[in-house]
């Protein structure tokens, strides 16, 4: 019994490997295949640029956090809470020191997933009491969804590529 139902399928094979595509069916196929893989193509974009931005906006969460507490360890300094905020992260993380910095963080900040950098700086217009985090290097579809995100807590804008908040 199944050797027959064997040599039914073999005979089903062989017919339907004689007969092929004809012209309307094979271009019928290549359309729909080629629609896949654009849409495909389209999908890993926007994951891709999905995840940049949250590893993006992970790191400025980082760099807020790391300000906002050497501004609460040097409160009531007489200069102001984030005088020396702009010297200490200048410099970049220091192998073996108690920084808070993360070790990537070097004198031109830490390098976001875009290829820019993040840094923080101290005395925003002069104000010793403000700082301010930066991103560059961001496209502008996400610098401007995360310039909202954070414009609930921070002044927070976008120019050209460039995620700036402010906060105190």
């Amino acid at each position: 019994m199944s050797k027959k139902i064997k040599n039914v399928f073999e005979k089903i094979r062989k017919k339907i490997n004689e007969k092929g595509f004809d012209n309307i069916q094979l271009g019928a196929y290549l359309f729909i295949s080629s629609l896949l893989v654009v849409g495909a193509i389209y999908g890993i974009r926007a994951i891709i640029s999905n995840g940049k931005t949250a590893a993006t906006r992970m790191q400025v969460d980082k760099l807020v956090t790391i300000a906002r507490n050497y501004g609460s360890v040097n409160a009531g300094q007489p200069n102001g809470t984030y005088y020396g905020l702009g010297s200490y992260v200048a410099s970049g993380y220091v192998p073996g020191s108690t920084s808070s910095l993360p070790e990537n963080y070097t004198a031109s900040g830490v390098k976001n997933p875009w290829g820019g950098f993040g840094i923080i700086t101290n005395a925003v217009n002069g104000n010793p009491y403000m700082f301010s985090v930066s991103e560059s290097g961001l496209p502008e579809d996400a610098c401007s969804q995360m310039a909202n995100y954070y414009s609930l807590t921070y002044v927070a804008s976008c120019s050209g590529g460039v995620l700036t908040l402010t906060g105190e």
